[in-house]
């Protein structure tokens, strides 16, 4: 499914607002403010968000109130879908409710059906289903009965986002109704696009049931009947895909390599750039299953560029997969090792991506409960005060129903405070669980899949290619020290620095024993000890002991130094990390920096510190690393 699923499904809802939202019938009072709400339009028809926020804030600003004759309620809708494409939800939830307050000002309930949409979209985007077909199906019967015929046509695509989402459910008799419903109402659409769409969609929809005979007709008695280089090319480069995934279901590689093709070059002059990657996948599997290697290589580097331009990590791990077999179907063992690294490392950032965005979907949806109960609440408080008013004859009365009322609001205050700290402390909590399940994954995981995917190649080979199953044991070997070290500093990061055999010290006199002590370099420390034990939260300790590490190992493989020191100390607001050496040095201006120097300055980075490398041939090698102690620690 792709017609009316993820970007194009919420691109095709937006464009579709643009007919009616911002088409006022009415004259307009002030020629000024409305040019301003024009132009602000008009930004956002170009996807200038920025300055389309900025003009409609300025119109609403100089407005005022809304009227039947002016733009606020479209201003504000607008507003609120450019905040839904910035994903940023809180905007969004804002500005429809600024919306829904501005239509109960006025008598004239046009644009009714826009809210309804909006808020339906914002439900999609959290993906409550149940609400989202409540509010597309309320918007949906508005646009039916709306006497403009600009409205009427909204409800083209109020149908096909209902077809979309029952598809996805897999509701397919529900989707094929509502698709069809689309396609009866595009055809009386000035336009032919909402009909090629719509058509485009339900020819997807028997795609996704494999009733190749029901699409086929589809697109060539009915979307097939104009050159591909119409305006509506968007529409044909979707139906070419379509076609390609049809024969090549069918084992016509031929054809399906052929629509494949257009559909690339139609995405090409569209501008429709995020179907690329789909695109090029599908030609590279064809070349592979044909034995063209190179063709098939050259299709994966197209798909993984516009994979990670279109943030895609899902094509990115299907491509990973393919150059992976790629790879052991040519005995390259060490490059399919590679790619499947990379596919795992692609598949824990989208599993993460995935659980992220459900978290931060789970919160918005919280606070979209509590703002409708808080306003639910104020009302019900209102009418209670407005009934109060009324039937109160007495000015005592009527002050101790207002003393009832503070009292309710204080008490309602008072448990809020309380359940905000409780809240906090338990966001703290879990921030700093999140944060060592992180360090664990990040350090270890992709470790022990290396040695899981060496250890099943070593076990693959390991008669045919016995000197390859020796190398792979050997990587497993060198892996797993790197893991204990590893671990062993996410597990000192952890421990109480004011014990002595936890101290920065006792960390790194240890290091040096079994780096520098074994080239005969001397190391001296100059640390203060009353300064790092104040050191408590792990995450700095942690950076800062690797930072150490990183340069003390640097000065062990290429300084050729008899002594290195070590210094931590505190000058000011800011605390100040130095390793030198008196070893060759070299020249900072002609030297690229390395993965170690580029990890030191990563860190300090991380610590919102900075780092600086001084070096003159003979003389030697200083870094100094510089962080704010307020980001260091609270107690110092």
């Amino acid at each position: 499914m792709h017609m009316f699923n993820g970007k194009r499904y919420i691109t095709f809802l937006l464009f579709a607002l643009l007919f009616c939202t911002g088409k006022n019938l009415q004259a307009q009072q002030n020629a000024n403010y409305s040019s301003i709400f024009t132009a602000g339009e008009a930004k956002w028809f170009k996807r200038e968000l920025p300055a389309a926020i900025q003009l409609l804030q300025l119109y609403i600003s100089k407005t005022g109130a809304a009227t039947d004759s002016n733009d606020i309620i479209n201003a504000n809708d607008l507003l609120a879908n450019i905040y839904l494409t910035k994903s940023n939800y809180d905007s969004a939830l804002y500005f429809s409710a600024k919306c829904m307050e501005a239509l109960n000002k006025i008598s004239n309930k046009r644009l009714l059906p826009n809210y309804y949409q909006t808020k339906a979209r914002i439900y999609n985007q959290l993906g409550e289903m149940e609400n989202t077909i409540l509010y597309f199906s309320i918007a949906d019967s508005l646009y039916a009965i709306a006497t403009e015929k600009i409205l009427r046509d909204q409800g083209v695509y109020t149908a096909a986002a209902l077809g979309s989402i029952f598809q996805e459910q897999h509701q397919y008799e529900k989707s094929a109704e509502y698709y069809q419903l689309a396609v009866q109402r595009a055809a009386n659409q000035p336009t032919r696009c909402p009909l090629l769409q719509s058509l485009e969609a339900l020819a997807n929809l028997y795609i996704d049931q494999k009733e190749y005979a029901k699409a086929t007709p589809i697109f060539y008695t009915k979307l097939f009947t104009e050159p591909d280089t119409s305006d509506y090319c968007h529409v044909y480069a979707y139906a070419y895909l379509d076609m390609g995934d049809i024969h090549s279901h069918k084992g016509n590689a031929d054809s399906a390599y052929f629509y494949y093709q257009k559909a690339i070059g139609l995405f090409y002059s569209s501008s429709e750039y995020y179907k690329l990657d789909a695109a090029y996948i599908r030609l590279a599997t064809i070349n592979f299953k044909k034995g063209n290697i190179t063709a098939a290589k050259q299709f994966c580097d197209s798909t993984l560029e516009w994979a990670y331009r279109n943030n895609n990590l899902k094509q990115a791990i299907d491509c990973y997969q393919l150059l992976a077999d790629i790879s052991i179907q040519q005995n390259q063992f060490e490059s399919a090792v590679l790619y499947l690294q990379k596919k795992e490392k692609c598949s824990d950032s989208l599993l993460n991506l995935k659980n992220l965005e459900a978290s931060n979907n789970l919160y918005i949806i919280n606070k979209v409960k509590e703002k409708d109960q808080s306003i639910a609440a104020l009302n019900f408080t209102n009418n209670l005060n407005q009934d109060l008013i009324k039937k109160r004859e007495t000015i005592n009365y009527l002050l101790a129903g207002l003393l009832v009322v503070l009292l309710v609001l204080f008490t309602i205050y008072l448990n809020r405070l309380r359940l905000k700290r409780q809240l906090d402390k338990q966001n703290a909590v879990a921030q700093e669980r999140e944060r060592i399940i992180a360090d664990l994954h990040d350090d270890i995981g992709a470790t022990l899949s290396s040695m899981h995917i060496y250890g099943d190649l070593a076990q693959q080979v390991w008669f045919t290619q016995p000197e390859a199953s020796k190398d792979m044991v050997a990587k497993i070997t060198v892996q797993s020290k790197e893991l204990m070290t590893r671990m062993g500093d996410i597990i000192w990061s952890m421990k109480p620095p004011d014990e002595e055999k936890h101290s920065f010290t006792a960390r790194l006199k240890n290091y040096s024993n079994e780096l520098l002590a074994a080239k005969n370099i001397e190391c001296e420390f100059n640390i203060d000890e009353t300064l790092s034990k104040k050191i408590i939260r792990p995450q700095v300790r942690r950076n800062i002991l690797l930072i150490a590490k990183e340069a003390m190992n640097n000065i062990a493989k290429y300084s050729h130094a008899t002594t290195a020191t070590v210094v931590l100390t505190r000058q000011n607001e800011t605390l100040l990390l130095t390793i030198s050496d008196n070893g060759i040095g070299y020249h900072t201006e002609n030297t690229i920096p390395g993965n170690g120097l580029n990890n030191i300055q990563r860190r300090c980075r991380q610590l919102n510190g900075g780092c600086s490398i001084q070096s003159i041939p003979g003389s030697g090698v200083t870094i100094d690393c510089t962080f704010p102690i307020a980001t260091i620690s609270h107690t110092l």
